[in-house]
């Protein structure tokens, strides 16, 4: 084993190891490996971002080009959430993705937009049966 990993002295002293929250700032980020995921009846549409600009957290931390974060798409029904607002949704971010006025005609593929850049206007809101919980909401913007 090296010296070097085994004798790390560092201050961890104020450290925040908790993911920053941003709330009413734009971010051009880079769209990374678009999938699917499910689990326990759920299913996301997963869609890691690069920050191609650096950021302020809600804490004052400060990010920088390169920070990743992670977004997910819904894509279950269930109780006032249709069918159509799913596609919706989908629709929005694929336009925004793709710099394009109206969704592409047929299916949604995910790697359509990998690799492309898109404003990302963040915001946080609490969650309705924790109020020491928050999430993450991003809305997807055409990059100019």
């Amino acid at each position: 084993m090296s010296d070097a990993i085994s004798n790390v002295d560092l201050d961890l002293t104020g450290i925040s190891v908790s993911r920053p929250l941003f709330d009413g700032v734009v971010v051009r980020c880079r769209i990374g490996e678009a999938r699917i995921e499910s689990e326990e009846g759920r299913s996301n549409l997963v869609i890691p971002l690069q920050f191609e600009a650096a950021a302020t957290s809600t804490d004052g931390r400060e990010v920088t080009p390169g920070f990743q974060h992670t977004d997910r798409i819904n894509l279950v029904v269930s109780g006032n959430r249709t069918p159509q607002m799913v596609k919706e949704t989908i629709a929005r971010f694929q336009c925004a993705a793709l710099g394009l006025k109206e969704p592409k005609p047929g299916r949604f593929e995910a790697s359509d937009v990998v690799g492309k850049l898109v404003d990302v206007r963040f915001s946080t809101r609490a969650d309705r049966s924790d109020s020491s919980k928050f999430y993450q909401d991003c809305k997807y913007i055409a990059a100019k």
